[in-house]
């Protein structure tokens, strides 16, 4: 049987339970089996995909749930900014205290 879309012998089948497909390639039955047959990994998602790397960039590039969370800054992306805005805050709220509990009309 010729390979699908060739007129080059296939010499290269799929072993895979089930799997008919033909190559004329060693690397063209490989890059089936990655694809079709390959591990599972977990897009930004959730949804469960072979890891190749075409299919992945695909469906992260057209799924709108995984190009939401991409678009989403890394949860540490802004850490030192926050510490500084966290310390500025209690800075003043001790400046504040201190100005209150210096005054003669302190509130405590």
């Amino acid at each position: 049987m010729p390979a699908a879309g060739t007129g080059a012998a296939a010499t290269f089948g799929c072993q895979a339970l089930g799997c008919t497909s033909t190559y004329s390639s060693q690397s063209n039955l490989n890059r089936h089996i990655k694809a079709k047959h390959g591990v599972y990994v977990q897009m930004p998602c959730g949804k469960l995909r072979q890891d190749h790397g075409s299919n992945s960039r695909r469906h992260k590039l057209r799924c709108p749930d995984c190009r939401a969370i991409q678009s989403l800054p890394p949860l540490d992306a802004n850490l030192e900014d926050l510490d500084n805005a966290i310390e500025r805050v209690w800075r003043e709220l001790d400046d504040a205290y201190n100005a209150i509990a210096g005054s003669p009309y302190g509130f405590f």
